[in-house]
């Protein structure tokens, strides 16, 4: 089992008393009809470049065969509980009577597939990873499966280059996730890997997790808490790019990244606990 050098606890300290950055995201989620997958579409109007409004600030669209909600603006993370709350609501209502379904991973049946008329679109902009960008994910990759994620988009210091941003993101989001209980079958070998992003004209949009996260912050458990507070602690870390901070944090990307690529929830569990970020 992987420890932090020397085995000591690594405390990350951040300022809260100048108030917290911004935030958004973007989430996917399956739609059931009759105990069987279906297809969004049939469901819910507009597109990825024309999203509906769902209503609240909350718009929504078919990607795939899957919906997507987002805010039409970005919120403070202090909030993410209540506005996930609201956008799952709101898509819920615009989809009866599907229900909403948040998993990760879905295999339909491809009679279903073949009638969509979206289901072998894929991505529009191309994923990174440490600063290189990925061969494109086809539907031809997924044969039967669809997978969902729920990507958080950080508005970021402009000098912070975005792949040190997604480095951030995944010792402090992504190894923790894991460690709360994250399991993302077969998406994490196409869309779930260690250091995926896009990048943005106002940061980066992460993208290694799955829809997972939604769940966890509507639970009560500590994790619940302690993830909505890691959000918060990651947005204020990028946007201020502290350099001394910033390089203790991606320092650690390789145990993060053996944590997330082999979802190794022990070994997380043990990193989460050496994991100590404090507000100062």
């Amino acid at each position: 089992m992987r420890t932090l050098e020397g085995g000591e606890n690594l405390s990350i300290h951040v300022c809260l008393d100048r108030g917290f950055t911004m935030i958004g995201f973007d989430a996917e989620c399956f739609l059931d009809l009759g105990g069987k997958p279906c297809c969004a579409e049939a469901f819910i109007g507009g597109s990825k470049n024309s999203p509906i409004s769902l209503g609240s600030g909350v718009v929504g669209h078919p990607d795939n065969v899957m919906a997507e909600f987002s805010t039409a603006k970005p919120f403070d993370p202090r909030n993410i509980l209540a506005v996930v709350n609201r956008g799952i609501e709101l898509l819920s209502a615009a989809v009866y009577p599907a229900k909403v379904v948040i998993e990760p991973s879905c295999t339909f049946d491809k009679k279903v597939l073949k009638k969509s008329l979206l289901a072998g679109e894929v991505g529009c902009d191309p994923d990174y990873q440490h600063g290189n960008m990925r061969p494109p994910i086809t539907a031809s990759n997924l044969g039967n499966a669809r997978f969902a994620g729920g990507h958080i988009h950080f508005d970021t210091d402009p000098d912070l280059p975005p792949y040190y941003a997604a480095s951030v993101c995944d010792v402090l989001l992504g190894a923790p996730c894991v460690a709360m209980g994250e399991k993302q079958g077969g998406r994490r070998l196409v869309y779930g890997l260690d250091g995926l992003y896009r990048p943005k004209s106002y940061g980066i949009e992460y993208r290694t997790l799955s829809n997972f996260w939604l769940n966890l912050i509507r639970g009560s458990s500590e994790n619940s808490a302690k993830f909505i507070e890691l959000v918060g602690m990651t947005a204020k870390i990028l946007k201020e790019a502290d350099f001394d901070t910033v390089c203790r944090i991606i320092a650690l990307q390789s145990y993060a990244a053996d944590i997330i690529n082999n979802e190794n929830h022990s070994e997380a569990v043990s990193f989460l606990t050496s994991l100590k970020v404090v507000g100062s």
